[in-house]
Formats: structure tokens, sequence, C-alpha cells
């Protein structure tokens, strides 16, 4: 069996960004229509310290994929990603695994396009720059790919802290 392995590098080499937003606007559709089987994402729970997500799904014609995600925001002590995930994929008339490969990027580029996907329907039509608002800092690659859809000025992002007496 010849199972495909991709790293970080070799993910970031060879993932196009707008092949990327094509992709995802093409799943978000097919989702929308019924065609993706994707159920509810699961996951474990390590007391105090962080989680582990498996988010399978199976689109007819298409390999079946699994995105296991851990989250554990103390990782920055270690140098590592607070998020860090790992893509599997099968083949859907046998289930043998074909690849596996880094998901913290594609992972990262992905909410990035779903965001970017999203800001030509929520921005004022005279809005001239993307603006990303979060309590955490930027993440790597969103304004890039909201200019790819719509062009506009120098990206910039608002990092909010929570307001006094909010939860």
């Amino acid at each position: 069996m010849h199972i495909l392995m991709l790293n970080e590098t070799e993910v970031k080499r060879l993932l196009d960004p707008v092949a990327l937003l094509d992709a995802l606007a093409g799943g978000f559709r097919a989702l929308s229509e019924g065609l993706v089987d994707a159920p509810k994402r699961i996951g474990v729970s390590v007391p105090n310290t962080g989680f582990l997500l498996a988010m399978p799904a199976y689109q007819q014609d298409r390999e079946i994929g699994v995105k296991l995600v851990s989250v554990f925001h103390d990782n920055e002590r270690f140098g590592i990603p607070s998020h860090q995930a790992l893509i599997c994929l099968f083949d859907p008339e046998t289930g043998t695994p074909l690849s596996f490969m880094d998901g913290t990027y594609i992972t990262a580029l992905r909410t990035a396009g779903a965001a970017a996907l999203s800001s030509p329907r929520s921005a004022l039509p005279r809005a001239t720059w993307p603006m990303q608002s979060s309590s955490r800092p930027p993440m790597p690659g969103r304004a890039r790919l909201r200019t790819l859809r719509r062009p506009c000025a120098e990206p910039t992002s608002c990092a909010c802290a929570p307001m006094q007496g909010s939860r």
C-alpha cells in the first residue's frame, strides 16, 4: 500500500490559494445542497489542557476525508501552534488510506478562505479595504485571501480586548 505523506512545507508549496477558494466555494455549495455527508464533529477533552476534534466528510465521487484538530492554547510556551491538524484521505471504494498530510496550514487557510468568501456578501459596497476583527492575533493569510476575491487597499486588522464586565 502506497500512502502519500505531506509535511507542512510540502503542503505550503503545493497549495494554490486561488484554487483553494474555488474548491471551498464548491464545497460550501455542495454542503448546502445536501450533497456532502459531514456529521457533527466529535471530540475529546483533556481537562485544563485542550481538546482534539475529529471531522469526517464524504461527497460522492470524492475521497473520504477526516480532519483531526487539536487545540491546546498553552502550546505557545513550547514554541508550537495552539491549533494543529492532520488530514487523512481514504479511497471511497475500498477504504484504503491514500494520504496523510499536515493540516495546520490548510486549516488556517480554510478558515481564512471561508471569511474571504463571505466578505463580499457582508461588506458595505463602498468598502475599499478588509478588516479582521478578533480577540486573538491575526490569522496568517486571511487578509491576503480576501484580496484575491475583492480588490482592495492594504489589509489591516484590529485585535479587540473583551469589554469590561463581559464573560
